[in-house]
């Protein structure tokens, strides 16, 4: 990155996904900047997408867009089958908590936001590891005011790289259990990002709310299902 003229901030040791990505959101308030796209470095994400994001936040119709792999119009390569059901149980869990219903992919790093999301979560999300995309819109949800704008773009669903490498390795049979661990650690972040936000005063009624709203939908769902 150095070498291609990129502007590198090192941290002393790895401190995990959450932290690096609060040094950067610090980094680019305090250099000024209006807009930040973020993206994994795993290979799951596409460069060529981060003008799309760019382009799409700078418009000023969306406070956060965000790249989904699970975007109705995502082209798809054969996902592994643990990731489709772990997509499937997280955006239920924060359709459930939230009112963002639209939600496709929580999971997703690759985001483009502008300069008040940033300063925002630089402010307000803990978490040092990879829960701090579900901390994130629970967070912008019940405590950012106003509350900002959601919108996704589809992105295809990478796993697997024609040149081998950590991609592959990550997503490949052999560490199927490893992965699994992620079901409820998912769940954990969720929970615990929503006692953070009673504890910053928000009514806990209005989540039991969400929830209640989102296990009525489900219910309706499997009556109608079974005339």
């Amino acid at each position: 990155a150095n070498d291609n003229g990129a502007i590198v901030v090192d941290l002393s040791f790895n401190m995990g996904y959450g932290v690096a990505l609060q040094t950067g959101y610090k980094y680019a308030l305090d250099a000024g900047y209006q807009h930040v796209v973020q993206i994994d470095a795993d290979g799951q994400h596409d460069p060529k997408y981060i003008t799309i994001l760019f382009d799409e936040v700078k418009k000023g119709g969306a406070d956060v867009v965000t790249a989904s792999r699970y975007h109705p119009d995502s082209p798809r390569f054969s996902p592994p089958l643990d990731r489709d059901l772990l997509n499937i149980a997280v955006t239920s869990m924060m359709h459930a908590v939230t009112g963002w219903k639209h939600i496709t992919d929580p999971l997703t790093g690759f985001w483009g936001v502008r300069k008040e999301v940033v300063n925002f979560l630089a402010d307000c999300v803990k978490n040092e590891r990879y829960g701090i995309w579900v901390e994130s819109y629970i967070k912008l949800w019940y405590l950012m005011s106003p509350q900002p704008k959601m919108v996704e773009v589809p992105h295809p669903a990478i796993y697997s790289n024609a040149a081998g490498g950590f991609l592959n390795r990550l997503y490949s049979p052999a560490n199927l259990e490893d992965r699994l661990d992620r079901f409820g650690t998912h769940a954990l972040h969720i929970i615990r990002a929503l006692q953070d936000v009673v504890a910053a005063g928000q009514d806990e009624a209005k989540i039991y709310e969400h929830i209640g709203g989102w296990r009525q939908h489900i219910n309706e769902r499997v009556i109608n299902g079974m005339k």
